[in-house]
């Protein structure tokens, strides 16, 4: 979506997080240490449990933290 798009703009132009679009397995996803959804409606939302286990240590990280912070400061930018 739209949300997504901004946020790899974001990101890209930052430079800090680095960005790599592929396709992924479903044990990367079950064994990563963040994963996040993106939406218009709720921006960028870590996700803490996935199929009732807690993904990486079951709270926000730091990555998506900053990746949130980034993309609030400049969605206006794009």
């Amino acid at each position: 979506g739209i949300t997504r798009l901004v946020l790899l703009e974001v990101l890209k132009a930052d430079g800090s997080i680095p960005v790599e679009e592929r396709v992924i397995t479903r044990d990367e996803v079950l064994n990563a240490d963040e994963v996040w959804i993106s939406s218009s409606s709720k921006e960028v939302v870590p996700v803490v449990k996935l199929d009732g286990e807690p993904v990486g240590d079951g709270k926000p990280g730091p990555v998506w933290e900053k990746a949130a912070q980034l993309y609030s400061t400049h969605k206006y930018d794009f």
